[in-house]
Order: structure tokens, then C-alpha cells, then sequence
């Protein structure tokens, strides 16, 4: 049986994180979940996950910083990124 694929939620919305999380698990993913770019850092320690899902808009923080961390391992994942419609967000993300 092949190895489960790994997949990290940086969400800080708990409630959206869960429930995301339990539809990509019954879907055969191994599913973490990271609420802040400093408990993502430590994660990455272990090694970078096979895809990740990014919220742009974390509590005081940027979703942009997080993928700029997970773009720099080794092998980097496949990475989607999520993050309400406004024109500023949009256009930087483009520039990761």
C-alpha cells in the first residue's frame, strides 16, 4: 500500500482548519495543522510536507511569509493558496 500523502493547513481559523482538515482525510491525506508561521518553521524541522494549503490572511501575520518559507525546502510543496478577493492581496501574491 502506497505511503499516504502529507498535507499541511497553515488556517487560522480553527473551525475552517477542522473541517477542512477532516475532508482532505477522508480524502487519504495525513493532515497537520498550523495556526502561525513560527509553529510552521518548527514543523519543517521534520522535513516539508508534500502540498500545503496557505490562508494570505493569518491573524497579524502574512500567509505570503509562509509560502516564501515552504518554497524554500527541499523538495518544496505543491502549495494553494487561499485568501478572500482584494485587489492588494491578489497583486502580491503574484510577486512570490
Amino acid at each position: 500500500m502506497p505511503a499516504r500523502p502529507s498535507l499541511l493547513i497553515v488556517e487560522d481559523d480553527a473551525a475552517f482548519a477542522k473541517a477542512l482538515g477532516r475532508s482532505f482525510e477522508r480524502r487519504g491525506y495525513v493532515v497537520v495543522t498550523h495556526a502561525s508561521i513560527e509553529a510552521v518553521r518548527e514543523m519543517l524541522v521534520a522535513g516539508p510536507p508534500a502540498f500545503a494549503v496557505v490562508d494570505l490572511k493569518l491573524a497579524g501575520q502574512s500567509g505570503l511569509e509562509c509560502v516564501k518559507l515552504l518554497h524554500q525546502c527541499r523538495p518544496p510543496p505543491q502549495i494553494v493558496l487561499c485568501a478572500p478577493s482584494e485587489g492588494e492581496t491578489n497583486s502580491n501574491t503574484v510577486r512570490v
